[in-house]
C-alpha cells in the first residue's frame, strides 16, 4: 500500500499533467489540500516536496507555490 503523500503527490501531478495548474499560477495553499485530502500539513508538505524535486513545482515567492514550464 502506498504511503499518502506518494498518492497525493501522483494525484497533482495528473493535474498539472492536465493543465489544472499551468506554469506561473498560484497553487491552494497547503491548509485547503489538507483539508481536500483529509490528511496533515506533513503529508501534503511531502507530497510538494515529491514534485519540486521531480521538477514540477518551484518556490514562486515564500508564500506560495507555482507550477514549472515542464
Amino acid at each position: 500500500m502506498k504511503k499518502g503523500s506518494k498518492l497525493i503527490q501522483e494525484h497533482l501531478f495528473e493535474q498539472l499533467r492536465g493543465g489544472i495548474y499551468t506554469p506561473g499560477d498560484k497553487l491552494p495553499s497547503v491548509e485547503v489540500f489538507f483539508s481536500t485530502y483529509a490528511v496533515g500539513r506533513s503529508t501534503i508538505r511531502e507530497a510538494f516536496s515529491m514534485l519540486k524535486a521531480m521538477g514540477w513545482l518551484k518556490r514562486a515567492t515564500m508564500k506560495f507555490l507555482s507550477p514549472c514550464c515542464t
